[in-house]
């Protein structure tokens, strides 16, 4: 699956009672807008990632966009791809935030999902401002110390 695709639309899938699939887990912070897109004027990633949504088809068949945002999901996708895993378990999109009995329900068995899944990815929203940004990166490009034996 390309994580790239314009569009992109996931399935929620029920597995079969005792059937074993591997799958990623994945959780990250779960605010009231999506806090992972910039909100500066003329951001090449916020254009972006406001053409490039995901949509989540339910199991009862309706399509609707995705709680968890769009860079998130893709990032996931990119993830367990190159894991080969087919699924993905997103906290965001599995669980209804809405529902107080569902949420007390995943929160009751969330330590299975997490020991469950063959990978677990953790996704936080850091933000900084763009002079630390600029220090942080320019320290990455620096040539890596040599060690000798």
């Amino acid at each position: 699956m390309d994580a790239q695709t314009v569009g992109l639309t996931l399935s929620v899938v029920q597995p079969a009672k005792g059937e074993k699939i591997d799958y990623m887990a994945l959780s990250c912070c779960w605010t009231e807008s999506d806090s992972f897109r910039s909100n500066r004027e003329g951001d090449i990633m916020s254009g972006l990632c406001a053409c490039m949504e995901v949509y989540i088809e339910q199991l009862d068949g309706i399509i609707r966009l995705s709680r968890a945002p769009s860079r998130v999901i893709r990032r996931a996708v990119r993830d367990a791809y190159a894991n080969r895993l087919n699924y993905i378990w997103i906290d965001q999109e599995c669980i209804d935030q809405g529902n107080s009995a569902e949420q007390e329900c995943a929160i009751e068995m969330i330590d299975q999902v997490y020991h469950g899944a063959h990978t677990v990815l953790s996704l936080l929203d850091a933000r900084i401002d763009d002079d630390l940004a600029a220090a942080v990166r320019k320290a990455l490009e620096r040539t890596p110390p040599t060690f000798y034996r």
